[in-house]
């Protein structure tokens, strides 16, 4: 019954998954057709890689790393409100003295990492703080979604970013002519906004009031998750180093670069979107009740592991009219586009290895060895300097993307093996 429910679950979030990230995932393919491939481009998409990677060190991991936390308290009867509330009122405060310090020393260090014009460094300082409200409301959306997984909501963690996206853009659409580039970030914002009061009413809705309360003590989860966030921290500057070794090369690196990355990404977002939020929460719930969930954890890596195969395997057969389809368009160069399609045949090999990560990385927050998260995202951020550094003398903007599948293989090797002394897994 529980391997049924599981199968259900996982079925359902992917494909409320599906409709969630749909949205978002096409909203660079609006960029490309309303901006084109430009200076300006390339500054909004430096500034949105800087912001969401520096978001996403701590949204993703308090968002995955919650779930176990969540499972405990139920089993021990504590108050889920009183601790999802006082992990928010934490975060919050903690995370604006952050914002204000990071996006203040990277504007100090701008002009002497990148290769922008003057006119151009001055739309992504002016955009930075744009966008700079978004990574405050991420880590909120993630805490709400964190805690709905938990309690197997998870419809609505699923579809709303959705939400987001299909507000974002709406707003672009309409003022795209009177705001220009500048008409991207407040979209985005906009619709995070809304996305955060959407969680909330669901939470409210299962009965458990988010507040802070002295009798929810918040005992080791920062440490935990603090471990996983230095991890998440060297993995997020992953694509910020990229675009900012782009932007040493031809106007319109930095555009392409993305674009190529965001066709890539969109099926494994869709395959990671329904069963590894599922897996976790299930893994969650059965650890805590005393079951052993190391076959279940051995079975799962045998199905993503041959799903992520066939899945390369479907595209790279539609690379081509993928990439048409997605970016052919009058605004957008036939250089341009030759170039984002020999990028995405190169990225469409970093899914096996980059699916199988995933799942291992779940098994680390299962078990709260977060630690073996942070050692790989320092692994990989050295890794990936150094490679693209040699690479890019080479290939150029392409060696930047040989070096994302060769970090990837090894990265990979080091997390199996780590993976596989905890608490002796099958792997």
């Amino acid at each position: 019954m529980k391997s049924s429910s599981l199968v259900r679950d996982t079925i359902t979030t992917t494909a409320w998954s599906s409709i969630g990230k749909a949205a978002g995932l096409v909203i660079p393919f609006f960029i490309a057709g309303w901006f084109g491939s430009s200076g300006k481009t390339d500054a909004f998409f430096f500034c949105f890689a800087w912001t969401t990677g520096f978001s996403v060190i701590f949204s993703m991991a308090l968002e995955s790393v919650i779930v176990p936390y969540i499972a405990q308290a139920r089993a021990r009867g504590e108050d889920i409100g009183g601790f999802v509330g006082r992990v928010m009122l934490a975060g919050t405060l903690g995370l604006i003295v952050l914002t204000a310090a990071f996006i203040g020393a990277l504007m100090f260090l701008l002009p002497f990492i990148t290769n922008f014009s003057e006119p151009d460094l001055k739309l992504v300082r002016s955009l930075l703080w744009e966008i700079a409200p978004m990574i405050i409301l991420m880590l909120n959306s993630s805490i709400l979604a964190g805690l709905l997984n938990a309690l197997k909501r998870f419809a609505l963690p699923a579809v709303s970013p959705g939400i987001r996206a299909v507000l974002a853009v709406l707003f672009i659409l309409l003022f795209r002519s009177r705001l220009g580039i500048h008409a991207v970030p407040i979209g985005y914002v906009l619709g995070e906004g809304v996305r955060l009061l959407f969680l909330l009413i669901g939470v409210r809705r299962t009965g458990i009031k988010p507040v802070w309360g002295k009798s929810a003590p918040l005992g080791n989860f920062f440490i935990v998750a603090g471990k996983q966030v230095a991890g998440m921290f060297a993995i997020s500057m992953i694509p910020v180093v990229d675009k900012t070794m782009a932007s040493w090369l031809t106007e319109g690196s930095i555009s392409n670069l993305f674009y190529s990355e965001r066709l890539y990404q969109i099926p494994i977002l869709f395959l990671s979107g329904g069963i590894l939020v599922t897996l976790l929460s299930h893994w969650s719930g059965s650890l805590y009740e005393g079951n052993d969930v190391r076959k279940s954890i051995r079975k799962a890596f045998i199905i993503v592991g041959g799903l992520s195969m066939g899945l390369l395997a479907i595209m790279l057969s539609l690379r081509v009219p993928l990439v048409r389809l997605a970016y052919a368009r009058p605004g957008f160069s036939s250089e341009a586009l030759e170039e984002v399609s020999l990028l995405y045949l190169i990225l469409l090999f970093v899914t096996v290895p980059e699916l199988i990560s995933i799942i291992l990385t779940r098994v680390c927050i299962l078990y709260k060895q977060t630690q073996i998260i942070r050692n790989l995202g320092i692994l990989r951020l050295v890794l990936k300097i150094g490679f693209n550094l040699l690479f890019m003398v080479w290939w150029g903007i392409y060696g930047l993307a040989v070096s994302s599948l060769v970090t990837m293989v090894i990265s990979l090797v080091y997390l199996w093996r780590s993976t596989s002394r905890i608490d002796k897994l099958p792997l």
